[in-house]
């Protein structure tokens, strides 16, 4: 069975993928790249369930797989859960990694421990060409670095992030540590248990 996962960037295809393999080698994984898919995909939705619905409903229909689509953010306690589901734009749309990180250290810049709370969010929607869904979460409780760690590993805000229980920022964990307590790996651990429970 081939899957597509709704997305082009790579490293976020990777994390799904090294995650998914669990399921079966009959699986083929595609991202949009593979399949040259480049019609554009309006988030337009206010929450993030809402959103990675939207993603996986758009390309199911457009090129009939069963497709896989994520919605994600990061949410600061601080700034009122702010920039959640504008994540990726809270920069501006075609802003640099180094922009997008310093001008959240910025708005936290007067913010002191132990107030420098915040938490990644993902959302998991799986769809069906019969229209089926099945539709996951994953939440990663954590805390604001002062300072960009190892800007050039890992997703956008890994260099500032840092979880629950650790001394070092996502930036720093290997993809399996990663996967064994981000939200996205325990979004897609629970969607791979409900694929298999179908026995596709």
């Amino acid at each position: 069975m081939t899957i597509v996962i709704a997305t082009n960037n790579q490293t976020k295809f990777k994390q799904m993928v090294h995650a998914l393999r669990t399921l079966n080698s009959k699986y083929k994984f595609l991202s949009l790249n593979d399949i040259n898919y480049q019609k554009p995909i309006k988030e337009t939705k206010r929450t993030f369930a809402g959103n990675s619905l939207l993603k996986a409903k758009q390309v199911c229909k457009d090129t009939g797989y069963v497709t896989i689509a994520e919605d994600s953010g990061l949410c600061v306690d601080a700034l009122n859960s702010k920039p959640g589901i504008h994540t990726n734009r809270y920069a501006g749309a075609n802003a640099t990694r180094k922009k997008q990180l310093t001008k959240l250290l910025n708005a936290m810049k007067n913010i002191k421990e132990p107030f420098r709370t915040a938490y990644f969010v993902s959302v998991v929607t799986c769809i069906f060409p019969s229209g089926e869904v099945i539709q996951t979460h994953g939440k990663l409780n954590g805390k604001l670095s002062k300072i960009i760690i190892n800007i050039n590993n890992g997703l956008t805000h890994d260099p500032i992030f840092i979880p629950n229980g650790y001394n070092v920022t996502m930036s720093k964990l290997t993809i399996e540590e990663k996967l064994k307590i981000n939200h996205r790996g325990q979004a897609i651990r629970e969607l791979v248990n409900k694929i298999i429970e179908m026995k596709l």
